[in-house]
């Protein structure tokens, strides 16, 4: 009972974070998301929609989205898988998140790819792909967003493939901060995702494995309620584990 409580009183605390998002997207989100959707179709190796490991992945997000919210569920989440090897994962808007097979193979537990997919549903959350808010259309889980402006003094410019990245701290704490508590109202251990953080290699581009922003995801989580166990790995993803690890590898970039 008293760990119910402290979920409770700390997801109250995050809820303000998700205040941005209404109940449709914001003006002109969708159209530029699925401009950018079209642009990764052209450019990028991705898996069949309806294949297994994509279909696992979209359940895993709509099972999230549900449990959050009435409206976060009601949003047609789309995921799609790409055929690269690097531990990573973006959102575009729309409700569009693109995975790594890498981030699959990667995760040691169905629990810590839960994570992965509860920060990049929680850009979308926050609103991060308003055009009120710099057209600044996308983030990932490791500190990128995708978008058209100079930076600021606390962004930075990448690239991957064509489509240029800003990296925003302030917005990757913000989808971090509603991860949390996606990860917890679906009864997984929110601690999971500084878990995952820290494991990231440092050699995969990841300014998500920065000093800086573990510990800032470290001071989010001190007052969220711990647990050893979440419900753990389902007999799916093992499979669909084995079936990516046993895979050619694909890369383009």
């Amino acid at each position: 009972m008293r760990g119910f409580i402290l979920a409770c009183g700390f997801l109250a605390t995050l809820a303000g974070d998700a205040a941005a998002f209404a109940n449709n997207f914001c003006p002109g989100e969708l159209e530029a998301a699925l401009a950018t959707r079209q642009k990764i179709f052209d450019e990028w190796p991705l898996r069949p929609v309806n294949d297994e490991a994509t279909e696992f992945a979209q359940q895993l997000a709509m099972g999230l989205a549900s449990r959050y919210s009435v409206n976060a569920g009601m949003i047609p989440w789309r995921i799609y898988l790409v055929r690269n090897l690097s531990p990573n994962a973006f959102s575009i808007g729309g409700g569009f998140v693109f995975i790594n097979e890498g981030a699959l193979t990667f995760a040691e537990s169905e629990e810590e790819l839960i994570a992965i997919i509860a920060h990049e549903i929680g850009h979308e959350l926050a609103g991060h792909f308003c055009q009120n808010q710099r057209q600044q259309p996308a983030g990932n889980f490791l500190d990128y967003l995708l978008g058209n402006t100079l930076p600021s003094r606390r962004e930075e410019i990448a690239h991957l493939g064509s489509l240029p990245q800003t990296i925003d701290p302030i917005k990757e704490q913000q989808a971090d901060r509603i991860a949390i508590s996606l990860l917890l109202a679906s009864g997984y251990n929110p601690h999971t995702l500084l878990r995952v953080a820290r494991r990231l290699p440092k050699d995969a581009g990841a300014h998500w494995v920065d000093s800086i922003r573990i510990q800032t995801l470290a001071r989010l989580l001190e007052n969220a309620p711990g647990f050893n166990d979440g419900p753990g790995s389902s007999a799916q993803f093992q499979k669909i584990k084995r079936i990516l690890l046993n895979e050619a590898p694909v890369n383009r970039f």
